[in-house]
């Protein structure tokens, strides 16, 4: 469970890893691209120089993956809920009335000012 002010303190933090986090984002769209290009050009010919590109995009495209899925361990380590990364969608959990709801900040906000039910998400978000 976190306070208000945790959260707030916490969002600093979530916007330098947002940003870190951003060009490895768009890396992955375009390699996805190039990658789906390469399979449409692959079945109508094929040959070793394209599945050569294609172990190379996709080695390229895991070590991206894995390294947004190390900053994606650092924030739930911190019990930070992930939602989204794109744009960065996160929850934190807290106390309000005797029940337990979701703090909720996305990517862009200057800080929490939302919350919402824990199962209504991002639609059911009501001003703090």
């Amino acid at each position: 469970m976190f306070t208000l002010d945790e959260s707030q303190n916490l969002i600093a933090w979530l916007v330098e890893i947002c940003k870190e986090i951003s060009p490895w984002r768009n890396h992955v769209k375009n390699l996805n691209v190039k990658i789906k290009k390469l399979q449409v050009h692959m079945q109508g010919n094929g040959g070793s120089v394209s599945h050569n590109k294609l172990d190379i995009l996709n080695s390229d495209l895991k070590t991206t993956v894995s390294k947004i899925n190390e900053k994606i361990s650092v924030i739930e380590e911190k019990g930070i809920i992930i939602k989204a990364i794109e744009p960065g969608l996160f929850d934190f959990p807290y106390f309000m009335n005797d029940r337990e709801v979701y703090l909720c900040w996305r990517e862009g906000e200057p800080r929490i000012e939302y919350w919402h039910e824990k199962d209504t998400g991002f639609a059911g978000r009501q001003k703090l």
